[in-house]
């Protein structure tokens, strides 16, 4: 792999603003290279005529346009390396400072935990355990919020490390290319030894910061194993080196894979046939095909759960692949699944599904050698949402990825009472997901009393279970959207504010859509809230889509050098956000038929149980989209502050706050130890030594080539977009200055 693809790669996606800015450096060294290669091609053609080769050469070189050119690449490369050297100090200094405070603070947290243990043990062996469980539950809820927190700054030390790593070896190739590639005789000596000296001085500096995080990461591991894992400490290593693995694709893994989509397809292409040929219609209520209409909804939910399954496959991937820190919003830590993993058990539930549906399409259908045996085919459908859910709610922690489902547990409870005590945004997000699921759920719903019906009276029951019927269906639509509600309200109540705020707006988007669901259940009562319901319906579904685009998406932002859409993108390419804007019109439209279960009931539609199928995919894939942008948004939010963990929490008060330690405001070259005996890269070192004489002669400010000091958080990133918009045009400049330089020497 090349290096500037590996140094792509390494890259933290919130800091990638931060990095060198190695593609314009390289740009700025290719004309060069040019003319390096001219060289070889000249000898090549004129090796047996050696004053001939000089000769030409030498008219090369003494060309005006080859001279101004290269001198100006140069030279721009110099500056170039300048801005990116103070943009790199800066970074390194403030988040250095940053990571030693919290340092203090999490060992002054390990000592408050084991003083307050003392005090509660204590007070038990005194007599006084009136409310001893009361204060060890807090404990232990104080203890669990603790060791997250640890797991957080093991992280940001990681990360810390990383990005100097990655831009310490990215200065010494930039160089080694400098030194390689660039024409000696068009140096600014002068300007050189001003700035590369800096840059090897640098260079010396970032070779002793990840041995200083190295040992801040084995006090930080010894800190979680000794007081969190003493029973257990290769558990505890087991989630730090989760952090630390780079887990590939193996070719065994991409070949099973491949194996089952071909098998599905397989599957897939037969039960079309099958349909297309009149079979395995739901919409046919004779013979034997009303056996098969009364269990189509059965396995409409089941496949729906599985096309949303597969969505949150087709998101990780794409969230992976396009580096985008999805972790930070939905609160994950060392459980989360890869890629993989999630692929791996999806195809299970997948290739189940589409088994279990074709053997009972033949049977339903009479086919031989299949025929029907109502005895036990009939129970197919119940026997696999028994898995599905047994997979979600089991309640053993150890298997079956136990703790994805813990996190799901959580996101579940805070979603209905949590946000009471702490609002979180993630909250939100999981009734976002319920919203989309109301067809499945009203599947699930319909496959409750299908088989409640039949053990109690023994006969299929007709169409007292379908949702238009029940006021379940209307429910499953409008308790989350009731929800929803309740949670902007706390969100309004933590802000302080409700009139005139983003809080208020979802408010009443939120009331209104649950209206539409209401109205929809209406409907079967009178046609009047069928008349209703459409101005309701088209109203919700234009301010929901211009809220989608403008404030949860931040489409139309300000002074954006992108049309229509915003100046960070964390996908390469505008047109996916212009697709994904323009489809999420259309999928709003039919997004209100899903919380309206009752109104593709009037549309005089032939093959409705088809039809509410297609609107439940239609649904799967506008979440799917919305999800995509959604969790996107909320990673250019953090890259905007810089913020690559959560939020690290300090549950245990210190009462004497005189025991913290101040951390200096300013961090020196003596805190990192450099040694002179740490200088080494002799060759670099030699060519761009720095000579006090130059200094002080040249007309150059010195200052502007070294660190000036401490900068906020908000500063260095403020700078690194105006340098990184100005860098973006010069590649583009400097490419087309290339095509012009060539094409005028040819």
């Amino acid at each position: 792999m090349k290096f500037a693809k590996l140094f792509l790669n390494e890259m933290i996606p919130e800091w990638i603003k931060l990095y060198l800015n190695y593609k314009l450096l390289k740009t700025q060294l290719s004309s060069s290279v040019y003319i390096k290669k001219k060289f070889k091609l000249l000898k090549s053609k004129y090796k047996t005529k050696k004053k001939q080769y000089k000769q030409e050469k030498q008219i090369l070189l003494e060309n005006e346009l080859v001279q101004s050119k290269i001198k100006s690449d140069l030279q721009g490369f110099c500056v170039t390396i300048k801005e990116d050297l103070i943009k790199i100090q800066s970074f390194i200094i403030w988040k250095y400072q940053d990571i030693q405070k919290k340092n203090t603070k999490v060992q002054e947290q390990i000592k408050l935990m084991k003083k307050q243990l003392e005090f509660i043990k204590l007070k038990q062996y005194m007599g006084d355990d009136s409310d001893y469980k009361k204060q060890m539950d807090n404990f232990k809820e104080k203890q669990y919020i603790l060791k997250q927190t640890i797991y957080q700054f093991y992280i940001e030390i990681l990360q810390y490390k990383s990005f100097v790593t990655s831009n310490h070896q990215g200065l010494i190739k930039i160089l080694k290319k400098y030194k390689k590639w660039s024409i000696a005789q068009f140096r600014d000596k002068q300007f050189e030894s001003l700035v590369l000296s800096e840059v090897m001085n640098e260079i010396l500096i970032l070779k002793k910061v990840p041995d200083k995080c190295s040992q801040l990461l084995n006090v930080t591991e010894r800190l979680l194993l000794n007081n969190f894992y003493a029973l257990n400490p290769k558990k505890g290593r087991y989630n730090l080196r989760k952090y630390q693995q780079k887990k590939t694709v193996k070719g065994e893994i991409l070949f099973k894979f491949g194996l089952f989509i071909g098998f599905a397809l397989v599957l897939l292409t037969f039960i079309f046939l099958l349909r297309i040929e009149g079979y395995i219609d739901p919409d046919n209520d004779q013979n034997q095909h009303s056996i098969f209409q009364k269990m189509f909804p059965c396995f409409r939910g089941l496949a729906l759960f599985i096309i949303y399954y597969w969505y949150l496959a087709l998101d990780l991937w794409g969230w992976t692949h396009f580096r985008i820190n999805y972790k930070i919003y939905l609160g994950f830590n060392h459980h989360f699944s890869t890629v993989v993993e999630v692929f791996k058990r999806v195809s299970y539930f997948s290739t189940m599904f589409l088994l279990s549906f074709v053997f009972y399409s033949l049977q339903a259908e009479n086919i031989e050698p299949f025929q029907y045996r109502d005895s036990y085919t009939k129970y197919i459908p119940l026997v696999l949402w028994c898995l599905l859910l047994l997979y979600i709610f089991f309640p053993f922690t150890t298997i079956l990825n136990g703790p994805g489902r813990v996190w799901l547990y959580k996101i579940l409870a805070g979603a209905v009472y949590g946000h009471f005590i702490k609002y979180e945004s993630r909250f939100t997000f999981c009734l976002d997901q319920f919203i989309s699921m109301a067809i499945p759920l009203r599947d699930l719903d319909y496959t409750i009393c299908y088989y409640k019906t039949i053990w109690q009276t023994g006969e299929i029951p007709d169409n007292q279970c379908f949702s238009s019927n029940r006021l379940t269906g209307a429910l499953i639509a409008i308790i989350p959207f009731s929800m929803k509600t309740i949670h902007y309200l706390t969100r309004a109540r933590d802000k302080g504010k409700f009139w005139h705020t983003d809080e208020m707006w979802n408010f009443f988007k939120t009331l209104l859509a649950t209206w539409v669901a209401v109205l929809s259940f209406l409907a079967n009562k009178h046609y009047l809230f069928r008349i209703i319901w459409i101005p309701f319906a088209a109203f919700c579904s234009l301010f929901q889509y211009w809220w989608d685009l403008k404030k949860d998406w931040l489409f139309f932002e300000e002074g954006s050098n992108v049309r229509f859409l915003r100046n960070d993108l964390g996908y390469n390419h505008p047109c996916i956000y212009y697709f994904i804007g323009i489809s999420n019109f259309f999928l709003r439209l039919t997004w209100i038929l899903t919380v309206s279960p009752n109104m593709y009931l009037y549309l005089n539609i032939s093959n409705k149980e088809v039809f509410i199928f297609i609107i439940g995919f239609l649904e799967m894939t506008r979440r799917l989209i919305n999800n995509f942008i959604k969790i996107e948004k909320e990673y250019i939010t953090n890259l905007r502050s810089l913020k690559t963990t959560r939020d690290l929490v300090y549950p245990f008060v210190n009462q004497d706050k005189s025991n913290f330690q101040d951390i200096p405001d300013r961090l020196t070259l003596s805190v990192l130890n450099l040694n002179e005996q740490d200088k080494q890269d002799e060759d670099l070192i030699q060519l761009f030594r720095a000579t006090t004489n130059l200094l002080e002669k040249s007309d150059l400010n010195k200052s502007d080539y070294l660190f000036q000091g401490f900068q906020p958080d908000m500063e260095i990133l403020e700078r690194a977009k105006k340098q990184e918009k100005f860098q973006e045009s010069q590649i583009r400049k400097i490419k087309q200055e290339n095509k012009d330089f060539k094409a005028q020497l040819i």
